[in-house]
């Protein structure tokens, strides 16, 4: 079975998406049925490539395709394909790929956490709303990255945009609630909500945390660098405080402990 090509796809390639549409090459025998479903993403996807699985995927020229995101299904997840995912996503000029899997091994898995700050893990089996959840949030982190700082102070009402920066931020940032080891817990248990939300909050926190603290220590000191990433920061904290508290009143709903 060869490859299939969206018919959008000269239109696709090599240049930004257009319309709102999400360029998405889908590799993976039910992610294009998950992604077309009613609940899932619908008219806003452009698909512009379509594989049965990596090994077709593999034959394919990387050069022709660029993706805004890369959604893989798989059966086993070793850290090869780990590397061959991320590379893939590379060259595709994607913000972010998704890795839809049923097992891998506790090496892997360490491996997906590492790079939670261009990959997200989410277990099979899924729902057509599970993935456009996920879909969402990765488009949403990658956009945050990609704006201008202009767009960023948005709703924020700096005047100038530049000056408030070069003050102390009075604005305290809550700590982390919860350790990225006892988050890797709470992505394995099992509860009575079919849709696995435990498991997607972790991952989601997970991903977060890491774009925090990649903010917090990036390497670029120049002025205007410093500035955006203390901007994202600030929000990125405020997004993972949210999601702290959404974990905690689903523990307390589902029984189960939030303790190292």
């Amino acid at each position: 079975m060869k490859a299939k090509k969206n018919n959008k796809l000269k239109a696709s390639a090599h240049t930004d998406s257009g319309g709102g549409s999400v360029r998405v090459i889908a590799v993976g025998p039910q992610i294009v049925e998950l992604l077309q479903d009613d609940s899932g993403f619908g008219q806003r996807v452009d698909i512009i490539l379509q594989c049965a699985d990596i090994d077709e995927w593999a034959e394919c020229d990387a050069a022709q395709y660029s993706a805004d995101l890369i959604i893989v299904q798989c059966a086993t997840v070793f850290p090869d394909t780990i590397e061959f995912i991320k590379n893939r996503t590379v060259d595709a000029g994607a913000a972010r790929a998704i890795v839809v899997y049923h097992y891998t091994q506790q090496k892997t898995a360490v491996m997906m956490e590492e790079h939670a700050n261009n990959l997200t893990p989410l277990r099979s089996p899924i729902t057509a709303a599970d993935l456009k959840s996920v879909c969402e949030a990765d488009l949403a982190m990658a956009e945050i990255r990609n704006m201008s700082l202009n767009e960023l102070s948005e709703g924020e009402n700096f005047e100038p945009v530049i000056e408030p920066f070069l003050e102390p931020v009075e604005e305290e940032i809550a700590s982390r609630q919860f350790s990225d080891e006892l988050l890797a817990k709470v992505s394995l248990i099992s509860t009575s909500i079919e849709c696995e939300c435990p498991h997607h909050l972790a991952s989601l926190l997970l991903a977060l945390n890491a774009f925090e603290s990649y903010c917090l220590q990036c390497a670029n000191r120049d002025e205007k660098d410093a500035m955006l990433h203390a901007l994202l920061h600030r929000k990125t904290a405020s997004a993972r405080l949210i999601m702290e508290n959404a974990l905690s009143t689903l523990a307390e709903a589902e029984g189960f402990e939030l303790s190292e």
